[in-house]
């Protein structure tokens, strides 16, 4: 795995555990919680449109490059060079890729522009958005979002662009519009890192499953059944009425202390419980976080009218700790008594 890969990954799971920390108030705030929704959704996002951005490009030979400082040399000067010739569009796509990996994002957006200006190639065009939403988010709904919709009418098969495209309608509120994009990317065979994090998105918003896309390849390699935790779901008297046909419930598996996505989660429609449930491997959000790799687990039992994946308030809960050494994991009995607030 390259340097870049690995920093990716690390980002990615930083930025994982502080979303975590940032929405936490935000769900108690009146008013917030679209924009909470929003933030946990989209910020894992834009750290793999870093990493997307950083390792999707043909950089010159930057392993000859001793330096950053190097690199802006080269770049400056290619930049001289470009200003002298007027039209080179190729040329200016490369200036712009350069100073997008010296994170000089103005100076990226403006080559990307000149680019674009010269042959208005997907490429180029694509380019300006990238650098406009790193520069400010907020552009992904203004002119990066108009830039990107109309890629996809040019080229409805692009990857990059049906990444994108995923961001834009996640912007816009557009649901089934993000999953169509995004699950139209799964079937384009990215990498498997990179997979493993468009299924995990496409799952908070209720659609392809991890366990889908990721944890059925395991059981397939790996050839054996794992049982996993057999759990008994129940709701005390007072809130059994609270339930009705729509109600969504989650059975999910963390560690305890540690923030971040769950190690796994199972997801049913409710009309009523008590309810037995198994939570195993199988359910895993990521292949390399396992449910039977933890000692110590924490499953939390919760049930709500929106179906979204993030806690809200009015939402029904009851959790239970466990020790997988030395606790049975058959007749495992969680009680649903309180409500979010």
């Amino acid at each position: 795995m390259s340097n870049v890969m690995i920093f990716g990954l690390i980002a990615f799971l930083l930025i994982i555990t502080a979303v975590a920390i940032v929405i936490r108030p935000l769900l108690k705030q009146p008013g917030a919680k679209r924009t909470a929704i929003f933030t946990g959704l989209l910020l894992p996002i834009f750290i793999v449109l870093t990493y997307l951005g950083v390792s999707n490009y043909q950089w010159v030979d930057v392993q000859t490059v001793e330096s950053q400082t190097d690199l802006l040399t080269m770049a400056l000067s290619m930049e001289a060079r470009l200003q002298e010739e007027g039209g080179d569009a190729q040329g200016w796509l490369l200036l712009g890729r350069t100073y997008a990996q010296l994170q000089l994002y103005s100076e990226a957006k403006r080559a990307f522009t000149r680019s674009a200006e010269l042959d208005n190639s997907i490429e180029a065009r694509l380019g300006v958005a990238e650098i406009s939403i790193l520069i400010n988010r907020e552009n992904i709904a203004g002119e990066a979002g108009q830039i990107i919709e109309q890629i996809l009418i040019e080229a409805p098969d692009d990857p990059r662009a049906l990444f994108y495209g995923g961001m834009v309608a996640m912007a816009n509120n557009d649901i089934p519009t993000f999953r169509a994009r995004w699950e139209k990317l799964l079937q384009m065979s990215p990498p498997d890192n990179i997979r493993q994090i468009i299924a995990a998105q496409l799952e908070v918003t209720g659609g392809v499953t991890v366990s889908q896309e990721v944890g059925t390849q395991q059981r397939d390699a790996q050839q054996k059944d794992v049982s996993g935790l057999s759990v008994r779901i129940s709701i005390s008297p007072e809130l059994e009425s609270l339930i009705d046909s729509a109600s969504t419930l989650y059975l999910v598996a963390r560690e305890p202390g540690q923030a971040g996505p769950p190690v796994a989660v199972v997801r049913r429609q409710v009309s009523s419980l008590p309810l037995s449930l198994s939570i195993s491997d199988s359910d895993s959000m990521l292949p390399n976080r396992k449910l039977s790799g933890l000692d110590n687990v924490l499953l939390i039992a919760r049930i709500t009218s929106s179906g979204n994946a993030i806690a809200q308030t009015g939402d029904l809960r009851g959790e239970i700790s466990l020790n997988q050494k030395t606790d049975s994991a058959n007749n495992i009995n969680i009680l649903i008594d309180n409500i979010v607030d």
